[in-house]
């Protein structure tokens, strides 16, 4: 079984995809780094997002991140100051309300984080401006002097000159057996 609830995928495991194509789907590790608080750990997909005792405070990092337009449209909410009211307008609009027509919010901010973890909120960033830099080419005409060919050659022939010697006691002749009499023919 797969899927991106933590803890559902135990051992690794081969999903056929098409008759080209295998997933390999293993069990995840989330590295501890920095800040470990709920918000971090539940944007991660570390935990599971009913165990979470406070909900809301991830959605608050995913409002801070996604555009508003983004999650109006997606959630099919009007205009939103904060993170309550856009809770609230979630959970009147989904029908998530608690006794007397109060809206829960923590079940609001579940769905949203549920959303935020399987893919469904499409959040990117822009990648980081670069600096122009100057940058010349040229064709090489010869090796730099770091690099000789007269220099290799020398070095080559030292090195040979100081293997050892074989004596022609420690030769040793081997005949051929029928491979190498049929490769010579």
């Amino acid at each position: 079984q797969t899927g991106a609830t933590p803890g559902v995928t135990k051992t690794m495991q081969e999903v056929q995809l098409d008759s080209k194509i295998k997933l390999l789907d293993s069990p995840g590790l989330v590295l501890a780094s920095g800040n470990m608080s709920d918000a971090s750990v539940a944007l991660r997909n570390a935990v599971k997002v009913e165990t979470l005792a406070d909900p809301v405070t991830p959605v608050v990092a995913i409002i801070s991140r996604v555009p508003r337009p983004h999650l109006m449209m997606q959630y099919g909410v009007s205009t939103f100051s904060d993170t309550a009211e856009f809770l609230a307008k979630l959970a009147i609009s989904s029908g998530k309300l608690k006794k007397g027509g109060v809206p829960d919010r923590d079940m609001a901010a579940r769905i949203v984080l549920t959303d935020w973890n399987s893919g469904k909120i499409k959040y990117f960033t822009h990648p980081p401006e670069q600096q122009k830099t100057e940058s010349t080419s040229q064709i090489v005409q010869e090796f730099s002097k770091d690099f000789s060919l007269d220099d290799l050659e020398s070095v080559e022939r030292m090195e040979i000159s100081n293997l050892p010697t074989v004596r022609p006691s420690e030769i040793v002749q081997i005949e051929g057996g029928e491979v190498i009499d049929k490769a010579e023919q």
